[in-house]
């Protein structure tokens, strides 16, 4: 085990709060053990040196960080590039790259240390210090033959109850002992049992079962992250005082199926053997450029806004051509900032978050490639959206996001 360097301002005792995991086996964890910490460890998987590259500093949910590159080169952050002393939050399962891209650079998954296991470490750490207090190993044995907890995520009782009648509805039992709406009713030929696996929704933090069998997707293609709305949606379930359950825009394909004259077709999904269907409304609208588009610079946005009047067209039909032209595979993904970008098609599933950072890559393909005839008199004193270098201050100075654009232009 590698420790990261404490900083010393806010300590946090010896509890290891977090780990940095290498995807490579062959390198060891770093152990977070102060609330801010400077992490030290090598860049390149070529090479044994060792350098100072981010400090991370734990958040106060406790279940996340906020994390600052210290090294002199931009790293990647779950696919989003991070220059030099600028700051991201990393959150358990976020993966971190050392460098501008993956190939030759050590990559880091950011794990957050589960609150039972610390809470073992402390017990385990009285235990050693009054010996008295300790358990016989043979009834340590038989409580731990009783548990009825088998993992996190698993969720059931410890012995199976024979009934005489059929469960009964959640209202006439206690509801906490259905973690989702599907434990105690039956929807599309499936209910739950108390070995089903269920997933928690990063959107409103309610749970559903794993299905690996169900055709509407339950995560994100983009982020690989779990959301709820299309699946309850899909089966006809609606929200209550009692479940959580998102609504079905938090997981939409990224364009439906429309025709030559924008046309919405209506597409069908069969979730099971049932009669049970999902009805798939029109494709996404964008009704504005995103925040993140051309690296947050809002003068770059403006321009494009003018770009697209200027052709007499709209910015959902930009956008909707341009994913057109990615599902036929004229586009370049290589900057796509999402997780599996070969995979992303106008028929995949992304949440709210991924599809924002994809219209924004679509929009600096058609920046790059827009003839020069459409772009306003101000957009030709600088360089193009394409040609241009990254800075940061033009992210929160509009001053400087100006002079940057009659300079050097903005990013992508």
């Amino acid at each position: 085990m590698e420790r990261g360097e404490s900083s010393g301002s806010t300590p946090a005792g010896d509890d290891i709060w977090a780990k940095l995991v290498p995807l490579d086996s062959g390198y060891s964890d770093i152990e977070l053990r102060s609330n801010e910490v400077t992490i030290c460890s090598e860049i390149k998987s070529s090479l044994s040196e060792k350098q100072e590259w981010c400090k991370i500093t734990r958040e106060k949910d406790q279940c996340s960080a906020l994390m600052q590159n210290k090294s002199s080169t931009s790293i990647i952050v779950d696919g989003t590039v991070v220059h030099e002393d600028d700051m991201t939050i990393i959150r358990c399962g976020s993966e971190i790259i050392l460098g501008p891209e993956a190939d030759g650079f050590m990559r880091y998954m950011f794990k957050v240390m589960p609150a039972e296991e610390i809470c073992k470490k402390q017990l385990k750490d009285i235990l050693q210090s009054d010996s008295s207090l300790r358990r016989p190993s043979d009834e340590i044995a038989v409580l731990d033959s009783c548990s009825s907890i088998k993992s996190p995520l698993v969720l059931g009782s410890g012995r199976k109850l024979r009934r005489k009648r059929p469960r009964a509805p959640p209202d006439e039992e206690n509801d906490r002992d259905f973690p989702c709406p599907q434990c105690g009713t039956e929807y599309a030929g499936f209910q739950c049992n108390g070995s089903t696996v269920h997933l928690q929704c990063q959107s409103c933090g309610g749970m559903m079962p794993s299905r690996s069998n169900a055709t509407v997707p339950q995560h994100c293609l983009g982020c690989d992250r779990a959301f709820c709305g299309a699946y309850w949606h899909a089966l006809g379930v609606a929200g209550s005082d009692v479940y959580s359950l998102c609504s079905h825009e938090t997981l939409k394909p990224v364009l439906q199926s429309i025709d030559d004259n924008h046309f919405c077709h209506f597409t069908f999904f069969n979730i099971s053997s049932s009669s049970v269907h999902v009805h798939l409304i029109a494709d996404r609208s964008v009704p504005r450029i995103p925040f993140l588009a051309h690296e947050k610079n809002r003068h770059e946005q403006d321009i494009t806004e003018k770009c697209i009047r200027q052709m007499g067209s709209s910015l959902q039909d930009v956008i909707s051509e341009w994913i057109r032209k990615m599902g036929n595979r004229e586009v370049d993904r290589t900057r796509l900032p999402l997780n599996h970008p070969d995979m992303i098609t106008p028929q995949t599933y992304v949440c709210n978050d991924c599809y924002d950072k994809l219209v924004s890559f679509l929009l600096y393909w058609f920046r790059i490639t827009l003839p020069k005839h459409f772009l306003p008199p101000e957009a030709l004193n600088g360089k193009t959206a394409g040609t241009v270098t990254l800075c940061r201050t033009q992210h929160h100075n509009e001053e400087h996001a100006l002079l940057q654009r009659n300079s050097t232009g903005c990013g992508v």
